[in-house]
């Protein structure tokens, strides 16, 4: 099991202001911290040890961490691994987080960094006490708990509708797959991937995640064997799901 100093996160930051500010922030949750100051430092990082998730800076000078999500996610593709991207950027304005998803993060925050928004959205992928490939469980029953407050009947309710919207948003990418519909598939995949979200089903997440981006790729005609794969993870997620309400 992967306790938080054993999660390593890449920090791509090239104020030295934001740095120490951030730099301390992780530290003191105990995350272990690795500073790249562009887009070029956070490849030739990632070529030599492995990270498990990436605080990315949008404006860096030599390359952009636009730019350099683009190239991750490039490589990705040939690798089938995926390494959530935090978008971090001083402008907040709207359509920013659209921009910031469509170029392959994850999600995104605005500076000044809040120390709050900051833990809550690493711990969508990282608990506090596991990494999801640590865990048994397909999802993160403690980190759901927490998200509604406690509350059995509101974690019964958001379960219920889970179960009901999954097997359509599933229909609907399979449907998209078998039209070579590109656009479609991107939509559906992301609605499931947004969904599943809310239980930090990892797995469940990547394979919907590796589905939007075939969609928006229009790489359609590769997409059927993802989908099964997906159909087995939400499977195995909605039975997990079941199983504790």
């Amino acid at each position: 099991m992967k306790k938080k100093n054993n999660i390593k996160i890449l920090l791509a930051e090239d104020n030295l202001v934001n740095q120490k500010v951030a730099y301390n922030l992780l530290s003191e949750e105990g995350y272990h911290v690795v500073i790249a100051n562009n887009g070029h430092e956070v490849l030739n990082l990632l070529k030599k040890e492995p990270f498990d998730l990436i605080l990315m800076d949008i404006q860096m000078p030599e390359m952009s961490g636009m730019e350099a999500t683009q190239a991750i996610r490039t490589q990705e593709q040939e690798t089938g691994k995926h390494i959530p991207i935090i978008a971090v950027t001083a402008h907040a304005m709207k359509g920013d987080r659209e921009k910031c998803i469509e170029a392959g993060m994850d999600d995104y925050i605005s500076k000044p960094v809040n120390p709050k928004q900051l833990y809550d959205v690493i711990k969508n992928f990282y608990s506090d006490t596991a990494t999801k490939e640590a865990s048994n469980e397909s999802y993160d029953h403690g980190m759901v708990m927490e998200r509604v407050g406690g509350d059995e009947t509101l974690m019964r309710e958001i379960v219920n509708i889970f179960v009901e919207e999954s097997p359509v948003l599933l229909n609907e990418i399979e449907g998209a797959i078998n039209l070579k519909d590109a656009k479609k598939l991107e939509r559906s995949a992301h609605s499931l991937k947004g969904s599943v979200s809310n239980f930090s089903a990892k797995k469940a997440y990547d394979v919907a995640y590796q589905l939007e981006k075939m969609g928006h790729q229009g790489k359609v005609d590769d997409a059927q064997k993802v989908f099964k794969n997906l159909e087995k993870e939400i499977e195995t997620l909605t039975r997990e799901l079941c199983s504790h309400i």
